[in-house]
């Protein structure tokens, strides 16, 4: 893709270890591959902090990102809509890589049918507020397990996600 080398060299970020799922200790926010099983996306957090590990399959990765869960830019799920999701935008320099995750509800027509899920992700790119890609995860390989455990994770941290600013906000 046109923007990969100049993302990687712009952002100047590497690692020494292969990309991967998250690693022990660590909840799963968003794992999938993209580009055709080209490359890896893997979101993880704990009680102190979110990652980002983005890359080739079996390779270092090309981008490593990790930033304390105060600090992190996190969008809950309202509660509305059949549409469950969720996002956290990582900030680097001028980009901002906003990793979203998504389970949509299908109700069918017959009530005793069982209810269909879809789940989707990816990682919508910015610099200075202009949109500059979509990467889409790879449907089959995405794993976002929707609960309230980042949401938790930042409650405990002492901080409290304001429905009227869509903020987060220190905890009364």
């Amino acid at each position: 893709m046109w923007f990969a080398p100049i993302l990687t060299l712009a952002l100047c970020a590497t690692a020494s270890t292969a990309v991967a799922q998250c690693a022990a200790g660590m909840q799963t926010f968003l794992t999938c591959t993209l580009d055709n099983g080209q490359k890896t996306l893997a979101v993880c957090f704990d009680d102190t902090e979110i990652t980002y590990r983005y890359g080739a399959i079996d390779a270092a990765a090309e981008l490593a990102l990790s930033v304390g869960l105060r600090d992190a830019d996190y969008t809950p799920w309202p509660g509305v809509s059949a549409t469950i999701w969720e996002s956290v935008t990582f900030h680097n320099q001028t980009f901002a890589l906003e990793v979203f995750g998504a389970i949509t509800r299908i109700y069918p027509e017959d009530e005793n049918a069982e209810m269909l899920r879809e789940i989707s992700g990816g990682i919508i790119i910015t610099s200075q507020g202009e949109a500059l890609a979509t990467l889409t995860c790879d449907p089959a390989t995405t794993t976002f397990t929707y609960s309230d455990r980042l949401e938790r994770a930042k409650r405990t941290s002492g901080q409290c996600w304001d429905h009227a600013s869509h903020s987060w906000q220190t905890c009364p």
